[in-house]
């Protein structure tokens, strides 16, 4: 799992916001690659790291704009592309998804003469739903937050788990989709009693460790830590909370998705 980018709230001096990129190599050698979240400011890293012509899918958790806005370069990307035989591209998003892109785009429904088509196709997402997109098996969890809003499980063909969280606050569900995950990627975008006012929003790390905790995950990457916010403080309420490895998310690194993926390696994005 590579970070793209992986600040909260918006694009961040040192990072874009969320983005994750995804790789898996099927038994043909064949490698699937399947991004979680295009926040703002997210699309010229990715650029840097692989061709988006490449995307095999694009998934996004829900409709904040620092997890979804950068789709509207993705989409002059992929509508305007020098080859003319790339396929429509699958998205997976919230319902009103392809309603907010138009709105977005200040597009109407009718395409002028000469426009391209529309490059993607929409797959709506809900509590529960379970889909393949290559080697990888994708479990959806409605969580916690004021919009409707999704964490992932997404299992690669060794049967080595990585949970993304989304944004959430802390929810059973949560739990439950990051049960004995190798990599569990969390949101924590608050602080314990800076951030209290606001219920059902986000995480803190003590909430994220709680939750990798609970579930037993094997690893914890914490992410989505605003720019105001100093991430030793958010990384130390984790590890009062869980004893398994602990990393925080930068953008540029390498996550394995193995049971053994403990260790950070740096990718030059």
């Amino acid at each position: 799992m590579h970070v793209i980018g992986c600040s909260g709230s918006f694009a961040g001096p040192e990072s874009a916001a969320s983005s994750y990129l995804v790789e898996e190599v099927d038994s043909e050698g064949r490698t699937w690659r399947v991004l979680l979240d295009l926040g703002s400011g997210a699309f010229g890293p990715l650029q840097d790291l692989i061709d988006p012509a490449d995307l095999d899918a694009v998934i996004f958790s829900h409709l904040h704009p620092d997890h979804f806005l950068d789709i509207t370069g993705l989409e002059v990307f992929w509508a305007y592309h020098e080859r003319t035989d790339l396929p429509q591209l699958p998205i997976y998003g919230p319902p009103s998804l392809a309603r907010r892109l138009r709105g977005v785009m200040d597009r109407h429904d009718d395409l002028p003469d000469g426009a391209p088509a529309i490059p993607f196709t929409h797959h709506a997402l809900h509590d529960g739903l379970q889909f393949r997109i290559g080697p990888l098996e994708i479990e959806t969890g409605e969580v916690l937050h004021p919009v409707e809003a999704y964490g992932f499980r997404i299992t690669g063909a060794d049967g080595a788990v990585l949970t993304y969280s989304g944004d959430t606050d802390a929810c059973e569900r949560l739990n439950e989709l990051a049960r004995d995950a190798d990599v569990f990627l969390c949101e924590a975008g608050y602080i314990e009693g800076r951030d209290d006012r606001f219920t059902g929003v986000h995480l803190t790390g003590k909430r994220a460790g709680e939750a990798a905790a609970a579930a037993g995950a094997r690893s914890l990457v914490l992410t989505h830590i605003a720019a105001w916010t100093n991430p030793v403080v958010t990384e130390a309420e984790a590890r009062a909370q869980y004893s398994g490895p602990i990393s925080l998310a930068r953008p540029g690194t390498y996550h394995p998705l193995t049971a053994a993926a403990v260790s950070v390696v740096g990718a030059g994005v």
